[in-house]
């Protein structure tokens, strides 16, 4: 099954880009401003596309939502909110501020 890495890979040959400009594209920037190095857990040659999908085989690495119920926490509807600040300043939110005073006519 071919990807986006795989993508990348035709593009980047495609245009003669040297080893260690791809390097820095695809990880090296990364890790140095993340600091990180994930070959202290992994070796380099085991940290290829090849290897880590084959070390996922089994695995369910599809996207998925973290979550599927509804927000049962007390106001998280955007009608409870309005609600609740009505009661807790006594102004209509409903109404925007100025909405009764008068509108001059200009001439």
């Amino acid at each position: 099954m071919a990807g986006r890495t795989e993508e990348l890979w035709d593009v980047l040959s495609l245009n003669n880009v040297p080893d260690d400009e791809i390097n820095k594209i695809t990880y090296e920037n990364s890790m140095r401003w993340y600091s990180f190095d994930p070959f202290t857990h992994i070796p380099k040659d085991q940290a290829t596309v090849g290897a880590l999908r084959k070390a996922a085989e089994g695995h369910d690495v599809s996207i998925q939502a973290l979550s599927h119920h509804s927000d049962t926490r007390s106001g998280s509807s955007i009608a409870e909110f309005t609600a609740n600040a009505k009661a807790l300043t006594g102004t209509r939110t409903d109404t925007p501020p100025n909405a009764s005073a008068p509108v001059h006519e200009m001439s």
